[in-house]
């Protein structure tokens, strides 16, 4: 057989430094399984290099052959090969009532978060995989900070986002006054009258009607 089996799943919601919820980016709440079996006798092994969802369509596509010129555009790179240690994983955040964009690199053993108008954060998560301390200030690392900065530039447009993200909080507002005055409810619960969801007839009469 052929197959390929990928499993994933979502993240759980963390109780972390004082935080609840996904509106963070502290690893615990990054980090989710992901499972690879395919055909051919491969030795089980768990490998460490931080990958990406995103990488997850382009290895797909190799496996099936599908040519470079034929696929998409679309962030990501295959599995597949050698997992070299230049490979980086970020992440963004900017919804949930979040009022900065909020970014994050990670790549080897080095994870740097950005926050619009705050004080970056660098973490060596070798030595400090709880993200305690945070060593953007050290100047032993300021070629780290620099490089993964870089990084984080020439992946996103941050003044375009920032705009993008200051228009539709103010949409959102809109939205919630509106249902603030109507009393709307984004957990609205349907009620279904059971007695009219199922067939009910006699099971000696037939179903079809004359």
């Amino acid at each position: 057989m052929n197959n390929l089996l990928v499993i994933m799943a979502d993240q759980f919601t963390p109780f972390m430094m004082g935080c609840y919820g996904h509106p963070t980016v502290i690893t615990s709440n990054l980090e989710i399984p992901l499972l690879v079996s395919g055909p051919g006798d491969r030795e089980q092994s768990v490998i460490d290099t931080p990958v990406s969802l995103l990488d997850v369509a382009p290895t797909l596509l190799e496996l099936a052959e599908v040519a470079a010129a034929a696929r998409l555009p679309m962030e990501g790179r295959s599995l597949l090969g050698s997992l070299d240690d230049d490979r980086e994983v970020v992440s963004e955040y900017h919804a949930e009532g979040v009022f900065r964009l909020c970014f994050m690199v990670r790549h080897d053993r080095y994870k740097y978060v950005w926050f619009e108008d705050e004080a970056p954060q660098l973490f060596d998560l070798h030595e400090d995989p709880g993200e305690w301390t945070n060593r953007a200030a050290d100047p032993s690392l300021r070629s780290v900070r620099a490089d993964l900065h870089a990084r984080l530039i020439n992946r996103f447009d941050v003044d375009d986002l920032g705009r993008d993200v200051a228009g539709k909080i103010a949409q959102k507002r809109i939205v919630r006054e509106a249902m603030h005055r109507n009393d709307t409810h984004w957990d609205h619960q349907p009620f279904f009258d059971a007695t009219k969801q199922y067939v009910r007839t006699d099971a000696t009469k037939s179903y079809v009607r004359t």
